[in-house]
Parts: C-alpha cells; sequence; structure tokens
C-alpha cells in the first residue's frame, strides 16, 4: 500500500494515515522547500517518559552539539525506520516492512520537533513473512558500507543494517576524479561547498535505520560520483560522527 504526504508551508498532509501490516510505501512531494520524511515508532510503555519528553530529548540530541546522554535515551526508546530527502517541486518515496502497531512520521528538517508536527499512522492486521526486495543492496554495518561501485541514477535500491549502532547514508555530489582522500580532507576540514571544493551541491538523505531494519529507497539523482557517508554520532568515541570511524565510500551513479 502507498500512502501519500505533501509538504508545504503550512506542514504536512496526509490523507490517509492507516495502512495493513506488511509493506508500505511513504510517497512525498515537497511544494516549498527541501523536507525529510522519516518514520519511526516510539516505545511508550514507561508512563514516566511520555511522547513529549521524547521530541524534548531529540531536540538536545539533534541540536548543534551531540547531547549523548540525549542522544542514547531517544534511540533506547525509538525504533528507525529510515525515510527520503525531497527538494521542492519534487517527489520520493520509501518502502518498509510494517507489523500491526502505531508508527509517527515527522520532517527531519524541522528543528524542535513538537507533537503538532508528527503525523500519526496506524498500521493494522496480521503480521505477514513477507520481505523486501530490490534490484540492489546497500548495507550498513559498524563501520563501513557494503555496496556496488555503480549503481542506475534513477531506481530502487534496498537498504538494510546489519550493525549495532544506527546509520543512515547521505550520498554528496562530487566533481569527476575525485577521490576519498579529498572528500575526507573537505570534512575535516569544513571546506563547504565553495569554488574549490570537489563538491558539487547535488545530495540526498536516506534518514537513520536502526539495528536490523531495512528499507526500499527509490531515488532519482544527476548521474555522476557521490559519496556515501554516515554521519551518526557514536557513543562509544564521544558523539564522533561514524564517518570519522571510516563510514565513507565512492559509487557512480550511470
Amino acid at each position: 500500500m502507498t500512502l501519500a504526504v505533501t509538504y508545504g508551508p503550512d506542514g504536512a498532509h496526509m490523507p490517509v494515515t492507516t495502512a495493513p501490516s506488511g509493506p508500505v510505501t511513504f510517497g512525498a512531494t515537497a511544494t516549498d522547500r527541501e523536507h525529510g520524511p522519516f518514520l519511526f515508532s516510539f516505545d511508550d510503555s514507561d508512563p514516566g517518559y511520555p511522547l513529549s519528553n521524547l521530541l524534548a530529548d531529540v531536540s538536545k540530541a539533534f541540536g548543534e552539539e551531540t547531547d549523548l546522554p540525549a542522544y542514547e535515551k531517544v534511540t533506547a526508546k525509538i525504533q528507525q525506520f529510515g525515510g527520503v530527502s525531497i527538494a521542492p517541486g519534487h517527489d520520493a518515496s520509501f518502502t518498509v516492512m510494517l507489523p500491526p502497531g502505531s508508527y509517527y512520521l515527522v520532517d527531519q528538517d524541522v528543528e524542535a520537533p513538537a507533537e503538532a508536527d508528527l503525523t500519526t499512522i496506524e498500521v493494522t492486521g496480521p503480521a505477514g513473512d513477507a520481505d523486501l526486495s530490490a534490484p540492489s543492496t546497500i548495507t550498513m554495518r559498524d563501520f563501513a558500507f557494503d555496496m556496488p561501485a555503480e549503481l542506475p541514477a534513477k531506481g530502487s535500491v534496498l537498504i538494510e543494517n546489519t550493525g549495532d549502532q544506527p546509520h543512515y547514508a547521505v550520498l554528496i555530489g562530487l566533481k569527476p576524479g575525485t577521490t576519498l582522500d579529498q572528500v575526507n580532507e573537505v570534512f575535516t576540514s569544513e571546506q563547504g561547498t565553495g569554488p574549490d571544493s570537489p563538491m558539487t551541491g547535488d545530495s540526498a538523505n536516506t534518514g537513520t535505520q536502526s539495528p536490523d531494519t531495512k528499507m526500499i529507497y527509490a531515488y532519482d539523482l544527476v548521474p555522476g560520483l557521490y559519496a556515501v557517508a554516515c554521519f551518526e554520532p557514536n557513543p562509544d568515541r564521544g558523539g564522533a560522527p561514524h564517518i570519522a570511524d571510516g563510514m565513507l565510500t565512492l559509487v557512480t551513479l550511470t
């Protein structure tokens, strides 16, 4: 089943918010600016830690500076299923396998989300044993990407997290001939996208996935060379991003 969501100046508009258990596709469109729909579920069994507390910790955990206690509390309380980034006038989709339960869709680009920014998705019916598949697979682990050296510029790919920590994939467009060493220099020097940068400005973000989750990411990107990186904080290293542990590779989209 496909659930459509449109993002505009007034937030998310989602006509249907229920789905049968099994594969659920979230098709997203943006009309005003870039948005990042992201799906998660929340363990609300602790009455002393309601949803409002979770969202307060999310703001701390993913602010300009990572608050590690808040980050660890958030990742222990939620299961993250991934998402997509969408530019104005474009659409994108992701597909996940959902058992019965309540889920939340939130825009990752909202810096301090409130309950009003969440869309609740109710999934009902018996859980099946179907699985997700796609023509290619990106496996995220601690701390590397296992993936093909080439992918089509338009298509779909299965992204799975087999690691013990949450991971996500950011695709960053690069000028032809750019090396991994040059990409690392960009991030260590905070060079950014100036005239001397090897980065083209093209990018896409798949959204964080908890361990043992899978997502089909449908994309349509500009052909060329891309870096694939994960910037998720590593609590075992004081919050250093996973790219500092070597979670970086190159892929050519053809």
